[in-house]
Parts: C-alpha cells; structure tokens; sequence
C-alpha cells in the first residue's frame, strides 16, 4: 500500500465539462472518470463523496484503474498522503464546459459549435460559491475561446468581484485577449498564466491554419501581454504548437519568437479529428511514413530544441519518435 499520492490532481482541482460530470483532472488522463454532477448534486457530495474516494483508492492500492499513465503529465511536486477524503477543497478550478469560439482551426474543429448553456445559467448560484471557497485559480478554457462567449464573460467578471485574489490562467486564440477586454472583465491584476494557441510565425502558414482568425491582432495582443509580463501583471506566458505538415518548418522561428518574448513554449501532438480521417492523415507528420516525416527529423537536431523554456505534452513523447528523446529534456509540467 501507498503512503502517498504521486499526484495531487484528485486532492487539489477539478475540472468540469459540458455536461457538468465533474473530474479530477483532464478527462483523457482520468479515462473520463466523473466524480458526480456539478448540475445534478451538491458540490459537498462530490468532492469527498463515494465515486471521489474510489478514484483516490487506487492511488492506496498502487494499481491506477483510472489513470490513463500512458497519457498523463501528472506534476508530482507536492505529496499528499492517500487519504480518500480531501482535507480542503479544491484550490484550482477548470471550467472546461464552455465550446463556443470564435475561430475554426482545421485540425481542430470544422464549423462554429453552437451551445445552450442554459443549465450552467440557471444553476450557476448554486454551486459557485461552494466550489470556490478555497479557490486560488481558475483556468479557462480548453474546450473554446472564453472571451468570445458571453456567458464565461459574464462568469469571469462575476468571479474577480467576489474572489478579488483569485488569478485566471487562460488558454487563448489571442484575437480579444487585449487591453480593452481584459479592462472590461475586470481582470487586470488578476491575471495567471495566459497561454496563446497559434501555432505559427507568418501570416501565410496561420491563415492555412486559423479560419476566421487575423494574425496581425493576435500578434499585437501576444506583445501588449508581453509587455504586461515584464511589469509582473502577468505570472507567466505560453505559447502552444500543434505540429503539423503545415507548420513545421516554422517550428525554429517560433521558438526564436518565444524567447523574445519571454514565453515558453508547449508543443503538442495533432490529435485526430473523426470529421476528417483523411485530413488528420495528411497533417500528421508525427507518422513516420509521412512523406516530410525525415525532413521533420531534420529540423529537430537545431540545438534550439534543446533549451529549457521548451516542453511537450506526454502524450506526444508517447509516440516515441527518437527525436523526442534526443532533442527534448523534458515532461511538459505546465499548470493545467
């Protein structure tokens, strides 16, 4: 038996989805274990309830049923001991239900996704202040573009008014993460990490990219949070690469843009797409049989790769390419 857990996942955050299933930690490394319903029960019967203390169990028996530990990029930097029920409630919050954006990345999505929030809406008084009474951050969103949707908007400015010390780290497009929004929400110094998803340094490969985006307001936003960064409004900036056949060559000048701006980087693996099986194909340059896979090799053996600001999902090392192991020092431990 196990006297400690080698993640603080369970004890520490949550992440809720479009359903309201409330779990752990990012589905895909749980096997979309849900501890209940955010929309169907109190938040004081899931947090220590009979399906949280199962998850936890495992971590006692040393067996991880639940985990997906071939995907996961647990961060094991603080121990807690395998008790099953969690002394305080959850510090990090992710609100990963909201689908709404603003943009449509072909690897990604191929049509606007239209979503009736109504439930969260309605029972959002609820839950919040139960779920957020030992809150210290709230990440956003994962699943779609926060600023552009009204009622994430609406719930972010409501939690910088009731939870002025909280801190929002933010996985963005880019296209409104400006000053006049981020003015707006109310949100100035109560910002985390922001983490930028563009995936490329011209405006020619990002227009193959990024339907309805515009890469010039991303770029002016990119610096204005650089800026913010260097005056320590910002605690950190990411930006994150989806490798593609597309964007690839880019990959050196993206991290030489990284480094200018003092951000790191998360490169991440193209994850398929069930609309378009044969896109996903011809996009995925991580399948050695792709016709540019050794010129991908190639670029990889710059000693840029080697720097520390630079990280990957564990996922992508799972593929197991031999450029990971050889060009890259280590696990993405990003805060999620």
């Amino acid at each position: 038996m196990s006297e400690y857990s080698i993640c603080h996942y369970p004890y520490t955050s949550i992440q809720i989805n479009e359903k309201g299933d409330v779990h752990p930690c990012c589905h895909p490394w749980c096997s979309s274990f849900s501890f209940g319903n955010l929309l169907r029960q109190p938040f004081s019967e899931i947090w220590n309830g009979e399906r949280a203390k199962e998850f936890r169990k495992q971590f006692q028996d040393d067996n991880y049923k639940y985990c997906r530990l071939d995907t996961c990029i647990n961060a094991p930097d603080r121990k807690f001991k395998t008790d099953l029920i969690a002394e305080n409630y959850p510090e990090v919050i992710a609100l990963s239900y909201d689908r709404i954006c603003n943009v449509e990345c072909i690897f990604c999505r191929n049509c606007n996704i239209k979503q009736d929030l109504t439930e969260f809406d309605k029972t959002i008084d609820n839950w919040l202040p139960e779920v957020f009474k030992n809150a210290q951050r709230v990440s956003l969103s994962g699943v779609g573009e926060a600023l552009a949707s009204l009622h994430t908007r609406k719930l972010m400015s409501k939690i910088a008014k009731l939870y002025p010390k909280i801190k929002f780290d933010i996985l963005t497009n880019g296209l409104l993460m400006d000053k006049k929004n981020i003015e707006e929400l109310g949100i100035i110094n109560n910002l985390g990490v922001i983490r930028f998803s563009f995936h490329a340094t011209t405006k020619k490969t990002y227009d193959k990219l990024v339907k309805k985006g515009n890469f010039d307001r991303v770029m002016e936003n990119i610096k204005y949070i650089s800026d913010l960064k260097e005056q320590r409004k910002v605690d950190q900036l990411e930006f994150r690469f989806v490798i593609n056949s597309i964007n690839y060559k880019e990959m050196v000048d993206f991290t030489y843009l990284a480094k200018k701006m003092n951000a790191n980087i998360t490169f991440l693996n193209l994850l398929e797409n069930e609309d378009s099986k044969e896109l996903f194909e011809k996009l995925n340059i991580l399948n050695p049989k792709h016709k540019e896979y050794n010129n991908l090799l190639k670029i990889l053996q710059n000693p840029v790769f080697r720097e520390d600001f630079i990280s990957i999902n564990n996922e992508l090392l799972q593929t197991k390419p031999m450029w990971i192991l050889n060009f890259f020092k280590k696990i993405n431990k990003y805060n999620k």
